[in-house]
């Protein structure tokens, strides 16, 4: 069975990247930033796969990919966690409605664990949230 990291994150970076919603809150939706990278941002994080390898029947599995948001309080003068709540609910908003891969049929989709938190220098709020995939392989 092939993985299916790459169709997954093509997917997810495609419907994030082309909504409106999302991109007047964020200057971009990325898989890769550097120091330079404007804030806020969202930022397709560490993909973590669980294969059913029990029953042979079928080709299932379990995908969680993590996306994460930073904004910058110093820059933007925005403090609070307001700001990452508001793209948070823009991007589960946008993963809401179903996603084609061309190799998979997403069974079930489950958000979880969204959360916000100070990065290191107190300057960042950092949010996560989490979708969990279970994904059949049809090709």
């Amino acid at each position: 069975m092939a993985l299916p990291f790459l169709e997954l994150q093509t997917a997810v970076y495609q419907r994030l990247s082309n909504d409106a919603s999302l991109l007047n809150l964020v200057t971009g939706v990325y898989d890769h930033v550097t120091e330079q990278t404007p804030f806020p941002y969202v930022y397709l994080g560490e993909p973590l796969l669980n294969i059913d390898q029990e029953v042979k029947v079928e080709d299932i599995a379990e995908e969680t990919i993590a996306i994460h948001v930073y904004h910058n309080q110093e820059t933007s003068g925005e403090y609070g966690n307001a700001k990452v709540y508001e793209i948070l609910d823009a991007v589960h908003e946008a993963l809401k409605y179903r996603i084609e891969l061309p190799s998979y049929e997403i069974l079930q989709v489950k958000p979880r664990e969204p959360r916000v938190f100070d990065d290191i220098d107190n300057v960042q709020k950092h949010g996560v949230i989490t979708y969990k995939y279970k994904l059949l392989k049809t090709k």
